[in-house]
């Protein structure tokens, strides 16, 4: 499917070493919830999973946020492990 995207993906499992071997943890974090914007990738194609998440938890209570939260971790710590 690669061929059909305007820009190549990133390859996740080299994120710590594009940045002096330390992964980013909350930076990843703030791209996934969608407070930060990724450059030079255009138009942000892939969901904003903080907002497709907080829409599954259905409100906005502390109980939803820690949900949300929690799912957003989730896929942070794993592509931490998948760093080569």
């Amino acid at each position: 499917m690669s061929k059909f995207l305007s820009v190549a993906p990133a390859d996740l499992t080299q994120l710590a070493k594009e940045n002096a071997d330390r992964f980013p943890f909350w930076q990843v974090y703030r791209v996934i919830d969608g407070r930060e914007d990724i450059r030079g990738h255009g138009t942000r194609e892939v969901p904003i999973w903080g907002v497709r998440f907080q829409s599954e938890a259905r409100g906005n209570n502390p109980g939803s946020r820690s949900q949300v939260s929690g799912r957003i971790l989730g896929l942070v710590f794993y592509l931490q492990h998948i760093q080569e």
